[in-house]
Parts: structure tokens; C-alpha cells; sequence
């Protein structure tokens, strides 16, 4: 726990933390307290750089005691989230953080939504203008990013599949490297040609050895997809006249027999 606290407090302080990240794992390994631990070192006030949250100032305290208007946690009601949960959430982040930069949210036990409530998030997701985002709407991106990579339990739906696609493909948001790391987790025949895409989208505000994130998680993507189709796109990427590209992508040639199935994709 606290090797990983002092890892997130250089990320933080470098600038380079990411609005989404999953932390899964056994019950009772501290997962919902090193949450709540980044929502306070991201907003204490008397915090030096390279060292925690201060855990006195009134931000830490009220982040503590649940009663911080920018910090959101969502639990079971009794079992189940419900779908009344998932809809004061939407109505919370279309709002702008009250008291800091940007509003963080956490859901537990996400595998606990039911369809109800999946379904309504999924609507929210669906609503955003993604062929139009501009700069007001990036921080909103930014925590729909963080809710979908906290949500894996539904990323199968086939609707969700297609945001994921429309974002990957949109250039003014900085969730690229989160949305491979979905599809490397997904590996769905489904996404085959939208994976191929990312992984030789030119981004520009990407820096070099990031963009080989991109691609890197891309090419595992599709290696794990394992079927004919994803064999013929990595058999492309291993003629990419980037070189560490070609590495990637004759390295899952070789790792994976392609003998699943295809089926038919969303582009």
C-alpha cells in the first residue's frame, strides 16, 4: 500500500496521472482506501511536493468523512446498485466541480449494477456528442473514461462497444492509452478494426514512447483476440515501417494459433 501511494504521489506530481484507474483485487486488501487516499492527495491543501496528504487540512478531513461535494462514492444499496443511484450520478457529473479542479467518482462493487442501472449509464454514455467534443466537454470525457475502465463487469454490451470505438477514433480527448488498455482487457472479435486503428493513429499530443503504449496495448489486443481477422491485422502492423511496431506485432504472431472465431465487427 504504501510503495503504491508513493508511486501515484510522483505520477501526481510529474503531471502525469491518468483519470482513469482500476483497482481490483481480494476483499479487504485496501483498494477503497488508496481511492480515497489519491481523492486527498489530489486536493490537500497543505501538501509539499513528493510527500502525501496532509490528512488535517479541510479538504483531507472532509474527503474522510464522506462530506466533500467534488469526491463521489457509489455503493450497494443493500445487494444492488440501482438505477435511482445511477441517475443522481449522471445529474452530479454534469455539473462542475464545486471546490476543486475536476470531480473524482468511485464505484464498488461495480459487478453488483443491475441491468437497470448498467443500461442507464450506458444511455448516459450514449447521449455525448463524441463527433463533436470540445473543450468544455473533455473534463466530462475524462470521467466517463474513469467510470467505463472502473465498470468492467459490462463492458461486453455491444452499445458501449461502440463509444469505446467513436472515442477511440476522436483526437481531442488524452484517453487513448486507457481506451487500448480496454481493449487489450476486452479482446473482442467485435473490435478488431477498431483496435487496428488506434494502434497507427498519429496523435499529436502524444509523446513518443506513449504512442508505443498505445500501440503496444493494441497489438496484445489483438493477439488475445486470436482469430484469423486479428492475425491479418497484426500481419499488416508487422509490415509498419515503425520498427518497434513490426516487434509488437511479430511477437503476438508468434504467441497466438488464431483458431478462435470471427464474428461480426463494430467499426
Amino acid at each position: 500500500m504504501k510503495k503504491m501511494q508513493e508511486a501515484f504521489i510522483r505520477t501526481i506530481d510529474n503531471g502525469q496521472f491518468s483519470h482513469a484507474y482500476l483497482f481490483e483485487g481480494a476483499k479487504g486488501i485496501g483498494k477503497a482506501e488508496m481511492a480515497k487516499e489519491i481523492a486527498k492527495i489530489l486536493n490537500c491543501t497543505n501538501r509539499s511536493v513528493g510527500e502525501g496528504a496532509c490528512q488535517v487540512c479541510e479538504h483531507c478531513l472532509r474527503i474522510e468523512h464522506g462530506n466533500f461535494p467534488d469526491y463521489i462514492v457509489v455503493e450497494p444499496e443493500g445487494t444492488t446498485i440501482k438505477v435511482d443511484q445511477i441517475r443522481s450520478l449522471k445529474s452530479q457529473l454534469t455539473k462542475t466541480a464545486m471546490e476543486s479542479s475536476a470531480i473524482i467518482c468511485v464505484i464498488h462493487a461495480v459487478d453488483t449494477l443491475t441491468p437497470g442501472a448498467a443500461n442507464s449509464l450506458l444511455k448516459f454514455l450514449e447521449e455525448i456528442r463524441l463527433e463533436n467534443i470540445s473543450e468544455e466537454t473533455v473534463d466530462i470525457i475524462h470521467i466517463f473514461i474513469f467510470l467505463i475502465v472502473a465498470g468492467e463487469f459490462y463492458l461486453k454490451n455491444d452499445n458501449f462497444n461502440e463509444i469505446l470505438c467513436k472515442l477511440s477514433k476522436d483526437k481531442n480527448h488524452y484517453e487513448h492509452e486507457n481506451i487500448a488498455l480496454i481493449f487489450e482487457n476486452l479482446h473482442s472479435p467485435k473490435l478488431i478494426n477498431c483496435v487496428y486503428n488506434l494502434a497507427v493513429m498519429e496523435l499529436d499530443y502524444k509523446k513518443e514512447d506513449e504512442f508505443f503504449n498505445i500501440a503496444r496495448k493494441c497489438t496484445y489486443a489483438l493477439g488475445y483476440t486470436n482469430t484469423p481477422k486479428a492475425k491479418e491485422k497484426l500481419e499488416l502492423l508487422a509490415k509498419n515501417e515503425n520498427e518497434l511496431i513490426r516487434e509488437y506485432a511479430i511477437k503476438q504472431l508468434n504467441r497466438h494459433d488464431f483458431t478462435d472465431k470471427d464474428v461480426e465487427e463494430q467499426d
